[in-house]
């Protein structure tokens, strides 16, 4: 597993949203991101699902795949 700093950093407490179709993907990201004290406020696995999170939720932080189901992309 990847080894954390202890110091808290200036993204400590920022809001993230995962876009990724890939279930393993999603949950590994998900531990990563809550152990080093970001927030993950939600997970989706679609272009159009994405799009609607980020605009109802504003979070500080996306992490967006490239190529995803649903039309569109992490482009896009």
């Amino acid at each position: 597993m990847y080894a954390l700093h202890s110091k808290p950093s200036s993204l400590h407490g920022k809001k993230v949203i995962v876009c990724e179709d890939e279930g393993i993907t999603q949950m590994h990201l998900a531990l990563v991101l809550e152990q080093a004290g970001l927030s993950l406020i939600d997970t989706v696995g679609s272009g159009p699902k994405a799009v609607r999170s980020v605009l109802d939720t504003r979070p500080d932080i996306v992490l967006m795949d490239i190529s995803m189901p649903g039309g569109g992309n992490g482009i896009q």
